[in-house]
């Protein structure tokens, strides 16, 4: 029985991670197929390829791969009708995890499962390999289940930031540059109620949770708006490809608060119209 387990825990974590390496390497080829061949052959083959996947049992990737199509097809889809990049990516990101949400929940229906005990199915045995693993050590499967949207959330993000590096025309690849993303100003709000919510204690272990989510999706968010300025910066130095690359996976990997946190203080200071505004300064004397 203890062997099975192990065994069941392990595919799990495979599973995730096998998701999680699809995803990124699959986000610029649908972004290709719905720029250069439209709407209607990126619609067709993404249903297509969600059913082939349902047929052969093959949920989860289906999951994953729809998700993928409406993620990059829907975001296209107001990129058409030039709605500005931060709406569209918000838009886009929630209605994807929401229409997740909504699959995950007929999918329960019709297993004949609730919802809560699908997801403890497959968080306990993830979380018991992933003890040994800092940060996750003493996470409980109700804590754990609360951090699943803000994970699917952010996930999205990141996704979404990868399919964006192909576009159509260099007015596109101009709009949609990283070095020009900027969060919408409201957004500091969002972000200043969940570090209150974190920070103070309000003796509410729920309330905490809701808040440590705000506080983790704003920083996510944030963190594009810090990537912005260093990317800025990169090409200000004419920084190559291959450097600029590096400096990109050190950001994900080891410096993301630090990111996040810049891209926090440049909605104060605004770091990227500096040099202009010196510059500027400099040609009127």
């Amino acid at each position: 029985m203890a062997q099975e387990s192990s065994k069941f825990a392990l595919a799990s974590v495979l599973s995730v991670v096998l998701s999680v390496l699809f995803l990124f390497p699959a986000a610029v080829p649908l972004r290709y197929l719905r720029l250069f061949f439209g709407r209607t052959a990126f619609w067709v083959s993404s249903c297509l390829g969600t059913a082939i996947l349902v047929y052969f049992n093959q949920l989860q990737w289906a999951l994953s791969y729809s998700s993928l199509c409406v993620l990059i097809g829907g975001y296209r889809e107001l990129e058409e009708l030039q709605v500005p990049v931060f709406t569209a990516s918000v838009v886009t990101i929630l209605g994807t995890a929401g229409a997740n949400l909504v699959a995950l929940y007929t999918y329960s229906v019709l297993a004949g499962q609730n919802l809560k005990t699908l997801f403890f199915s497959k968080l306990v045995p993830l979380l018991e390999k992933l003890q040994d693993v800092e940060g996750f050590k003493g996470l409980e499967p109700g804590q754990a289940i609360w951090f699943l949207p803000t994970l699917m959330v952010i996930m999205l993000m990141l996704v979404l930031c990868v399919s964006l590096s192909l576009n159509d025309t260099p007015e596109t690849q101009i709009k949609n540059s990283l070095s020009q993303f900027r969060v919408a100003d409201w957004m500091i709000w969002p972000f200043l109620l969940g570090l209150s919510i974190t920070v103070l204690d309000f003796g509410s272990e729920r309330i905490g949770l809701i808040g440590t989510n705000i506080l983790f999706i704003s920083m996510a968010i944030y963190f594009f708006q810090g990537l912005g300025v260093i990317n800025h910066y990169l090409i200000r130095m004419r920084a190559g490809s291959f450097w600029r690359m590096l400096v990109y996976i050190l950001a994900f990997v080891q410096l993301f608060a630090f990111v996040s946190v810049l891209g926090i203080l440049d909605f104060w200071m605004d770091f990227r119209a500096k040099p202009k505004a010196a510059q500027n300064q400099l040609n009127s004397h």
